[in-house]
C-alpha cells in the first residue's frame, strides 16, 4: 500500500500540477474527531476538491503520527506532538473535557460551559474510560496523581462510541470532549460538565512530514 502511494506521487509529480487539486489523500482521525469531523471533512472535499479521492483512517493519536512518518498516512490530527520526531505539528484548537453522566431525557440548551465539575467529583465516581495507551487517559490520571487522587476505573474501552451508549444507559460515567457528546446533550441524554478545578483541555495538531510534498 505505502508503495503504490509513493509511485502514484511520483505520477503526479510528472504532471501539470498548476490546476486544481488532485490525487489521493489519505488522513488521519483519532476516534473522537471520528464522530466529530469525519463527516464534515468528507463533504467539504467533494463540494471544494471533487478531483481528490479522499481516505478516512481511524486511529490513536500515537499510532496516527506513526502512520505519517512512514507514509502509509498524508495528514492526520493529533493530540500528542511528542509521539513521532521529526514531523510538521501545527496547533489548531483547544478542547476542553467534560465530566459525563446519564440524563434526564429532557432537551438542554447546553453550550458546555453552563455546567462544571472538579478532579474530586469525577474521582468519586465509576468512570469509563480508554486504555492507558489513550492521551486522554494519561492527562487524567496525570491530573490525579497531582492532587493525590485514585481513579475508580470501572471499564476500559478505547471507543467513543461504546462509552457514550453505557454513560446514556446509566452504568457509569465518563470523560470526552464536549463536541464529541454535544447532540446527546442537546436532546437530554447526557448531562456534560466541563472540568475547572482543575481545567483539563488537550490541544489538537494537524500533522504532516515535511520530507514529502504538501
Amino acid at each position: 500500500n505505502i508503495i503504490l502511494r509513493q509511485i502514484d506521487r511520483a505520477k503526479l509529480s510528472l504532471t501539470d500540477l498548476s490546476g486544481p487539486p488532485r490525487g489521493k489523500i489519505a488522513v488521519g482521525v483519532t476516534p473522537t474527531l471520528n464522530l466529530i469531523l469525519a463527516t464534515q471533512l468528507v463533504e467539504r472535499c467533494i463540494r471544494d476538491y471533487p478531483s481528490v479521492s479522499l481516505s478516512i483512517v481511524g486511529g490513536m493519536s500515537e499510532d496516527l503520527m506513526k502512520w505519517v512518518e512512514s507514509d502509509r498516512l498524508d495528514l492526520a490530527f493529533s493530540y500528542n506532538p511528542s509521539a513521532v520526531q521529526g514531523l510538521v505539528c501545527e496547533p489548531l484548537l483547544i478542547e476542553d473535557l467534560c465530566l459525563i453522566s446519564q440524563g434526564d431525557g429532557s432537551a438542554q440548551a447546553q453550550s458546555g460551559n453552563d455546567l462544571t465539575a472538579s478532579l474530586e467529583d469525577a474521582a468519586a465516581l465509576p468512570l469509563i474510560l480508554p486504555s492507558r495507551a489513550s492521551g486522554m487517559r494519561m492527562l487524567v490520571e496525570e491530573a490525579a496523581n497531582a492532587r493525590g487522587l485514585k481513579i475508580d476505573i470501572l471499564l476500559e474501552i478505547d471507543s467513543v462510541t461504546a462509552t457514550k451508549e453505557l454513560v446514556i444507559k446509566g452504568i457509569g460515567q465518563g470523560i470526552l470532549p464536549f463536541g464529541a457528546v454535544k447532540r446527546e446533550v442537546g436532546d437530554g441524554r447526557i448531562i456534560a460538565r466541563r472540568f475547572t478545578d482543575p481545567t483539563l483541555s488537550r490541544e489538537m495538531y494537524l500533522v504532516y512530514s515535511a520530507k514529502r510534498p504538501t
